[in-house]
């Protein structure tokens, strides 16, 4: 079978989990698609099965700009912010943002993540304004220019400003839990939309985080 989205890598081989009362991912067995006798019987068992196996199949009917190909896309970042991780303060000025996202763009990038806020642990949250301010001169100069641009916020304000510009990717670090218009601004956009998981809020995630069981946890969250 061909890997959805790459019809370059193929698998024959998957593993059926099951959520069991306790909340455990347990490992039911694994298939062999090419057992077509075995596929008929677990289909009659887990009624959603052939559903979920078809999310994986390649797909001649998906067609994306961003992922259409045999080559990965890489996604450069560039943090408009004073505190990220590794570049917070580096390009926290336009002129050398623009720069930087074209450096990226000349070793390989494929799409340019602008983000106007800092959410590593311990961060604070900084106003629309500010975040507004800080990203959108950057993606005006490389939406103008044709660039794939992605936008790392979770204010739905900085989405429809940036999405007007011509952003066409939100990429947002709450999964929809920080501002409750998100949904709607990107279902009115139709745009393209990164679900991350986090606990907590960047400020309080590394207070004492704890999950029952982290896997069937983050599945719980990403489901809901």
């Amino acid at each position: 079978f061909n890997l959805k989205y790459n019809n370059h890598l193929v698998f024959n081989l998957v593993n059926l989990y099951v959520l069991d009362t306790e909340k455990e991912f347990k490992i039911l067995e694994t298939i062999n698609l090419d057992n077509k006798q075995l596929l008929r019987e677990l289909e009659s068992k887990y009624l959603n099965l052939n559903k979920r196996l078809k999310k994986i199949y390649f797909s001649n009917s998906f067609s994306s700009d961003f992922i259409k190909g045999h080559t990965p896309k890489i996604m450069g970042i560039l943090n408009v912010t004073k505190d990220s991780f590794y570049d917070g303060g580096k390009f926290f000025n336009t002129k050398k943002a623009i720069q930087q996202a074209y450096k990226l763009i000349e070793e390989g990038a494929d799409i340019i993540d602008v983000g106007g806020e800092s959410t590593r642990p311990g961060s604070s949250a900084v106003s629309q304004k500010e975040e507004i301010a800080r990203v959108l001169p950057v993606i005006k100069e490389l939406c103008r220019n044709n660039i794939k641009v992605s936008c790392d916020t979770r204010n739905s304000e900085t989405m429809k400003k940036v999405l007007d510009e011509g952003v066409e990717i939100i990429n947002d670090v709450s999964g929809l839990n920080y501002d409750k218009n998100t949904i709607k601004t990107i279902k009115e956009y139709k745009c393209y939309y990164v679900l991350m998981h986090s606990i907590k809020t960047p400020a309080t995630m590394q207070i004492n985080p704890t999950y029952d069981n982290v896997i069937s946890d983050i599945y719980s969250f990403f489901s809901e």
